[in-house]
């Protein structure tokens, strides 16, 4: 009963962000994203320092581009506007020479695959997890085989009697944390984005789950701009242009 409470109360709030008008950016990708003199406060911090103040960036199409600083100094704010789960206070986030408040909604989805730091599994077979991410209705079994194989897991998969129908357990539970990284890389790119952002995707991993996933990272970059918030220097070093960021600007 709470659940339901909360749940319709949610669903009658209205958004405070303006619809997209539908725009496309030119070509096929991948695309150039560009942050120009962005300012950006979190609504519940409106007092404090803002998160990013005057921030510019352009990440050329196809670059893969790291952004290192400490914690709280903006990293994650970057691909949070990107994806519009926030709209900037001030100037304006670009993908492909459109802003991204204008890009059609449905293209977005399709357009941005995310890897978390900390990826959320549910109960049910690695295919099932991995189909979740693709922003078309359906994926077929071949779409979801070719992004289980890009992201590193076909070693996994052999050693499992039920492969791709494997269950992963309730949060992923029967899946190590190396495991779980990579099912959320194939997710993400189940859907072929021309655009990948990998928030410190392997900052909680062992050396060696770090590596494996660190392959996989490799091969699902290619043909694609690539933006990646990291801590540890090597798993960025062989980036295209590395940012350091200090209290919302770099």
């Amino acid at each position: 009963s709470g659940a339901t409470e909360r749940l319709l109360a949610l669903s009658d709030r209205e958004s405070l962000m303006p619809p997209s008008s539908g725009a496309m950016p030119d070509g096929a990708g991948p695309h150039a994203v560009e942050f120009q003199n962005v300012t950006f406060s979190y609504p519940t911090r409106r007092g404090a320092a803002p998160a990013l103040d005057g921030f510019d960036l352009r990440v050329a199409p196809g670059e893969r581009v790291a952004v290192k600083g400490a914690s709280g100094c903006g990293k994650s704010t970057l691909l949070r506007l990107i994806s519009r789960l926030y709209d900037v206070d001030g100037g304006r986030v670009t993908v492909g020479g459109v802003d991204v408040r204008a890009l059609d909604a449905s293209f977005r989805g399709g357009l941005v695959g995310v890897v978390p730091q900390e990826p959320v599994l549910l109960s049910g077979t690695i295919a099932e997890n991995i189909r979740l991410g693709c922003a078309r209705k359906t994926a077929t079994d071949a779409d979801v085989a070719e992004a289980a194989r890009r992201a590193g897991l076909g070693s996994l998969l052999a050693r499992l009697p039920g492969g791709l129908a494997t269950a992963v357990g309730e949060a992923g539970v029967q899946l190590s944390g190396g495991e779980k990284q990579r099912v959320a890389i194939a997710r993400a790119l189940v859907r072929d984005p021309k655009l990948l952002l990998l928030d410190e995707a392997t900052s909680a991993l062992d050396s060696r789950s770090e590596k494996l996933v660190q392959e996989a990272l490799e091969q699902a970059r290619a043909g694609r701009t690539t933006l990646v918030v990291a801590h540890r220097l090597s798993t960025i070093e062989d980036s295209d242009q590395i940012v350091v960021m200090v209290d919302g600007t770099c």
